[in-house]
């Protein structure tokens, strides 16, 4: 084995699949690895979903968190196939996927999952992520790696067996934090005394401020309002069980941006995870064209988002921002614009409550497109006095992230317990 680097940070969790929420926690772990470890001489590289992704985007190694799939045969269901494939290619393939790792890990001294609603089977089963975050963490111990959980989001949990690889990872570790109090209780209905363990705000939070230093112009309002997009299927995320669902979805967000044309708004359509959400936009305007509304192409603007930074230009340029996407209500609040979560997960309310914007938040499994209508009035004509509170709540999250930070880069371990 190669020689323990005890300052070698490995990163993991699901970054390089271009959702922009995943890429800019990673991002912000990044930069405060480096900030905050940078004395002790730390170098960092990645287990993520894409490595050849983001080994490209930071200039990092990264290796990747499964075991490549078997394709030998996979257009066979008969039961020689499936034994074959099965017993014969991915069983070893999986063992391979092993010792990789551990050859990985057996040169570092700190494994980080940073942020992140990583814990989870949501559209997976428990030979999916649960099963790799147990992988993971096992081979951590076996390496004699410090394992660090980090402002992580969970739930939900559906299936016995990822809630028992789930608990099992986080008695692995030897610190752990959550997001917001839903997580850390959730994880303790899972079975896990997680009481003790602190909470922290979502790393986000602790992006470089340089990257917002865009929307400190004049101010003025642009008439433009953003309206994000999501692979919506309901709760369970599943897109064959979910296509009534969908239909639902773009239904209610046809009727919203046919509003939007009515009262002659500018729309930007935006995405936080540009693989499962740009196809979003073209049956949206399937939708508007069954419906035989005539869009003025000039007013319903869309780009194509490459990185954060892209994405973070077009949220600076509209005066409100309407969003599923958790991390795109959190980079509209870093860029001090006024947000409406659309929320189809728990996560959403912790944080629009402590904002003290829990009047601006929907579910979509139950959207009131009138109410809806309602707040987007409400929140043009707000004179800005909620988002100076809400201003006050950004830098107390900052500086809560700055002594978790120290906390897990001390230079005495024992004190980072």
């Amino acid at each position: 084995m190669k020689k323990k680097n005890r300052n070698r940070v490995v990163v993991y969790g699901l970054f390089g699949q271009r959702n922009w929420g995943n890429e800019g926690t990673l991002m912000a772990a990044l930069a405060n690895i480096g900030e905050y470890a940078g004395s002790q001489g730390a170098d960092t590289l990645c287990v993520c979903s894409d490595p050849e992704d983001v080994a490209k985007r930071y200039g990092i190694k990264s290796y990747p968190i499964q075991c490549p799939p078997v394709r030998f045969l996979r257009r066979r269901d008969d039961i020689v196939s499936k034994i074959i494939r099965k017993v014969f290619l991915r069983l070893p393939s999986e063992v391979l996927h092993w010792f990789r790792a551990m050859r990985i890990l057996a040169s570092a001294g700190i494994v980080i999952a940073p942020g992140t609603g990583l814990l989870n089977d949501y559209a997976t089963n428990a030979f999916g992520r649960p099963y790799d975050i147990l992988m993971w963490s096992f081979l951590s111990k076996v390496c004699g790696c410090r394992l660090y959980f980090v402002s992580v989001g969970a739930g939900p949990v559906r299936s016995r067996t990822s809630a028992l690889f789930i608990r099992w990872a986080m008695g692995l570790s030897d610190y752990r934090s959550f997001r917001d109090e839903y997580s850390r209780s959730y994880i303790g209905r899972l079975g896990f005394d997680s009481a003790d363990d602190p909470v922290y705000p979502d790393l986000a939070f602790s992006l470089p401020p340089s990257l917002f230093d865009q929307d400190q112009g004049s101010g003025e309002r642009t008439g433009t309002v953003a309206l994000g997009l999501k692979d919506y299927y309901g709760e369970e995320g599943m897109r064959v069980e979910g296509q009534v669902v969908y239909a639902q979805y773009l239904q209610k967000m046809g009727d919203i941006l046919e509003w939007f044309a009515e009262n002659r708004y500018k729309v930007r359509l935006v995405v936080g995870d540009s693989l499962y959400d740009e196809p979003v936009r073209n049956d949206l305007m399937k939708t508007m064209e069954d419906k035989g509304v005539p869009l003025n192409s000039g007013n319903i603007m869309f780009d194509p988002v490459v990185n954060v930074e892209q994405l973070l230009t077009q949220i600076s340029e509209v005066d409100l921002v309407i969003s599923p996407r958790f991390h795109n209500i959190i980079y509209g609040v870093m860029l001090n614009k006024p947000v409406i979560s659309l929320s189809y997960h728990q996560k959403f309310a912790p944080l629009m409550n402590d904002l003290g914007l829990e009047g601006n938040c929907q579910d979509l499994s139950d959207l009131d497109v009138d109410l809806l209508k309602r707040q987007i009035v409400d929140l043009t004509a707000d004179d800005g006095r909620l988002m100076g509170v809400v201003a006050q709540k950004k830098e107390r999250y900052r500086s809560r992230l700055k002594e978790q930070y120290m906390r897990i880069f001390d230079p005495d371990p024992g004190r980072g317990e």
